[in-house]
């Protein structure tokens, strides 16, 4: 039996890494709500497949919404019908829940088949700002950028070599565009500012609305474009052809490039603090917070010039895979053996496949399950590496299965039919633990194959290779 009592908050900060989820916790006062921080692991590196996860707790390799491509259709990214009858959305509502999506993702949206929502809005501003500075010249400008760093020498190389029309439009676009065109916060708002206003507006209007609610929520102020409106695609490019051009390695010209970008990273994840703290003060002060559950965590991470790349890719690294997750349970289930093992236990792992069973739990059973595992899963469909300074983006037909825990992280490649990496994150061996790790592989591509039991696998053929990206 249900509880109409409790309002469910699912909120997602599209692209936020682990390392910054201090600062979010510390700058939105999530102690002061008794939020547990977790260390949880995405099941994708790209945002489709890791919010059906999210909402379905089944892993990508089932739901089958993953990049097939360098360049994706919208096919990828397509929701099945099978799938939906999994999604928390349309399982919640059957039990009386109204059912909100607020989404600046165009990928989270019911065109896409996130379908069976009560409510969804569109948070993504409808006019991004435009400029009176062209692409070409922003690449020309961001060269000279990396190259100079003296303030005077760039002025003078952006007025020898882009000439006084480009330094009057430089002025123009700085303190003028934004009076014209579109959004004046571009990108800085990417549709926070607007979620702020619409949740807080239900609170202080029709906050029993709350109660009965699941509310789930993608925000992409973390993710980029973070300066302008370039993807993340154009700065690798530029690191790659510097490196081409100046015949060294891509450390000498990442750290010249990509400084800009992981500070306005960091003023990102602190807007995004700034905007939860007011939601979370309006629900305290409502008298509401202390009757919800309220999930907070990310899709996946990003590189900021980590391993000489940019952007969420096919990376086995801590910096793609591993992301936040901050929990409050209501309070009148804090008491109990769950709530308390989760937060003693200091090597507690949560997959997104067990948050969904959370929820289910807390909302239709009233009785919260343990979310915490030994070992947790993601799928990689490719490889991304670094080939003589180049960026070089490898796709596979199945996936190659991470798995972490145990005191091990692996890579099981799924095309091969082998293990590609198999390593110690600490220095004691455990042979037991390696076996144990090799069968729950093992069961994984089982499930991902829809076989009962899988041959070739076994602990002989694990490669012993030092891990690496």
């Amino acid at each position: 039996m249900y509880r109409k009592d409790i309002g469910i908050l699912y909120l997602v900060i599209d692209s936020l890494r682990y390392d910054y989820g201090g600062l979010l916790y510390s700058h939105s006062g999530l102690s002061r709500y008794r939020f547990l921080s977790l260390t949880s692991y995405t099941t994708a590196t790209y945002s489709a497949p890791a919010h059906t996860s999210l909402l379905t707790g089944l892993p990508p390799c089932l739901h089958s919404v993953y990049r097939k491509s360098l360049e994706p259709s919208i096919d990828d990214f397509y929701v099945s019908e099978k799938t939906h009858k999994h999604m928390l959305q349309i399982i919640l509502s059957k039990y009386g829940y109204i059912t909100h999506l607020y989404s600046a993702n165009p990928y989270i949206s019911p065109g896409l088949g996130y379908k069976g929502f009560s409510i969804y809005v569109d948070l993504l501003p409808s006019k991004h700002r435009r400029s009176f500075i062209s692409y070409r010249e922003r690449k020309v400008m961001d060269l000279i950028y990396s190259r100079y760093r003296s303030s005077i020498l760039r002025f003078f190389m952006y007025l020898r070599v882009l000439g006084f029309d480009f330094m009057v439009r430089l002025l123009m676009d700085k303190y003028f565009a934004p009076l014209f065109w579109g959004n004046r916060d571009w990108p800085r708002d990417k549709g926070g500012d607007r979620f702020r206003e619409l949740v807080i507006d239900i609170i202080r209007k029709r906050k029993e609305v709350l109660l009965r609610s699941f509310i789930f929520v993608n925000l992409m102020e973390v993710h980029e474009p973070y300066l302008f409106d370039d993807d993340l695609r154009y700065y690798q490019d530029l690191v790659d052809r510097l490196v081409k051009t100046g015949g060294s390695s891509w450390e000498r010209y990442i750290e010249a490039v990509v400084d800009p970008l992981r500070q306005a990273y960091r003023s990102q994840v602190v807007r995004v603090a700034s905007i939860l703290r007011e939601i979370l003060y309006e629900l305290y002060d409502a008298g509401i917070l202390d009757d919800m559950l309220v999930i907070i965590t990310s899709d996946h991470g990003q590189l900021l010039g980590e391993y000489g790349m940019l952007g969420h890719i096919n990376v086995a690294c801590d910096e793609m895979l591993r992301v936040p997750l901050f929990l409050k349970l209501p309070d009148n289930m804090e008491g109990n053996d769950i709530y308390r093992k989760i937060n003693n236990d200091s090597e507690c792992l949560v997959s997104h496949l067990k948050i969904p069973r959370l929820i289910k739990s807390v909302a239709i059973d009233n009785k919260p399950i343990n979310i915490c595992d030994d070992i947790v899963f993601s799928e990689l469909y490719g490889r991304s590496y670094k080939d003589n300074g180049r960026t070089v983006h490898q796709l596979t037909k199945k996936p190659i299965v991470f798995a972490y825990g145990l005191g091990y992280k692996v890579l099981y490649d799924m095309n091969s039919n082998r293990f590609i990496e198999f390593n110690k994150v600490n220095d004691s061996e455990n042979e037991y633990k390696a076996e144990q790790i090799v069968r729950r592989v093992k069961k994984y591509v089982a499930l991902c194959r829809g076989l009962d039991r899988l041959r070739g696998i076994s602990s002989k053929t694990v490669s012993r290779s030092k891990y690496s990206v």
